[in-house]
């Protein structure tokens, strides 16, 4: 893959998701080793790694992009807020979860809402 010189190239790994997978498929992960491909094969000038604190767990999410971490959290007795925009847009495999605390966007709004800036101003 050739880098355009103008342009970075940055690689974001959501390391919850990959170490989980990792482990289940038996792969002992060295992120170092992971670090040199990464520079070596794509060119990456920057590379960012997502984790969760897994004591206090929030997840702004309506799909099942977290299964795997809400099952890990499950399985591990963590604590997980879900917060969802709607019910519409919430995944019913996410809402049948017991152990999730749903808060739904929609539900707060007025507190996470731009106030609008008057006319005239």
């Amino acid at each position: 893959m050739e880098k355009n010189e103008n342009k970075k190239v940055i690689a974001y790994i959501d390391a919850a998701n990959i170490i989980l997978s990792c482990e289940r498929l038996g792969i002992d992960l060295d992120f170092l080793k992971l670090q040199v491909y990464l520079k070596h094969k794509f060119r990456a000038d920057e590379i960012y790694y997502f984790t969760a604190n897994l004591k206090e767990l929030v997840l702004l999410s309506g799909d099942g992009d977290f299964s795997m971490l809400l099952d890990y959290a499950n399985e591990n007795s963590i604590k997980v807020n879900l917060m969802p925009a709607d019910k519409k847009s919430s995944s019913k495999i996410l809402r049948i979860k017991s152990f999730l605390k749903i808060i739904f966007l929609e539900e707060i709004k007025s507190l996470i809402t731009k106030e609008k800036t008057p006319a005239g101003t």
